[in-house]
């Protein structure tokens, strides 16, 4: 089985070769699970769906479950690769950034749904 197929990862199949010492990192903003976010999601992956279809390639499309790590987010980054020792630093500066704007509370996003991807689909 080659290195990015699901056979050696559970099913999930990698995007990146793996690297000792590197450590795949989100940073996000949780949502609550709400049905009128799952009907977002719902409605996203359905055009998804039908993108993928349209498409040369072979593409899975599925919505997470709202309770697997890391649940429902927003994502605020694309995934970074870091050394363990960049992760605690990073952290810190983005908790001191955070507190630094001043702002706490709920974030209320659009109704609206957007898809957006990179030139080279990743």
């Amino acid at each position: 089985a080659s290195a990015y197929s699901g056979d050696r990862h559970h099913g999930r199949s990698r995007r990146l070769p793996h690297v000792d010492g590197n450590y795949p990192s989100l940073i996000y903003l949780p949502v609550r699970p709400t049905d009128s976010w799952r009907l977002c999601a719902e409605a996203g992956a359905a055009t998804l769906r039908h993108l993928a279809a349209a498409g040369s390639g072979r593409a899975e499309v599925h919505v997470i479950d709202a309770k697997s790590p890391p649940g429902w987010h927003v994502s605020l980054t694309p995934l970074l690769m870091l050394r363990k020792q960049f992760i605690d630093p990073l952290n810190a500066r983005l908790q001191a950034v955070a507190r630094a704007a001043g702002t706490s509370g709920t974030i209320f996003f659009d109704d609206g749904v957007e898809i957006l991807s990179s030139r080279d689909g990743g």
